[in-house]
């Protein structure tokens, strides 16, 4: 099995660093749900030991509300695990991860062009700029032929 092009490989990458994130924001705020009538008593608690950000991160949760917290971890989570998927998928040359993929930064673009559109910025626009280089490069080897090894090869019926 060919390895992917080393700009392929750098996306997919940054893909998994973002699933990972994803995952651990889901795994925080089903925690935040899950605890919230001691979410107060935990930012206190970290106030005092000196950890302004998780205690920040708690203040936001407590913000939030316990429906809201449940609401963002089944979502994180749902496309956490769509973008790992996706991502490891392309990473080994599945076609159809490269679909998925490519689908993935489609379905980002109207969200980031509106985020430029609303706020130019110059992270706005790198982002934008990175999703659209990393919809080229998937397209692109979308439309190159694959070699399959037997153990990747679609099932055809004789």
């Amino acid at each position: 099995m060919e390895r992917p092009s080393l700009l392929l490989r750098l996306i997919v990458v940054k893909k998994l660093i973002v699933a990972a994130l994803l995952l651990a924001v889901s795994v925080l705020a089903a925690y935040g749900y899950r605890h919230y009538d001691g979410l107060a008593a935990l930012a206190d608690q970290w106030g005092e030991a000196d950890r302004h950000l998780l205690q920040a991160l708690i203040l936001k949760g407590l913000d939030l509300g316990s429906h809201r917290l449940q609401i963002t971890a089944e979502l994180a989570g749902g496309y956490g695990l769509v973008v790992l998927v996706a991502a490891v998928a392309t990473w080994r040359r599945l076609r159809w991860g490269e679909v998925l993929f490519a689908m993935l930064l489609t379905c980002t673009l109207p969200f980031e062009v509106i985020e430029v559109a609303e706020h130019v910025t110059a992270i706005h626009l790198l982002v934008l700029g990175l999703t659209l280089l990393g919809l080229v490069v998937v397209l692109r080897e979308l439309t190159r032929p694959h070699t399959t090894a037997p153990e990747d090869a679609s099932f055809s019926p004789r």
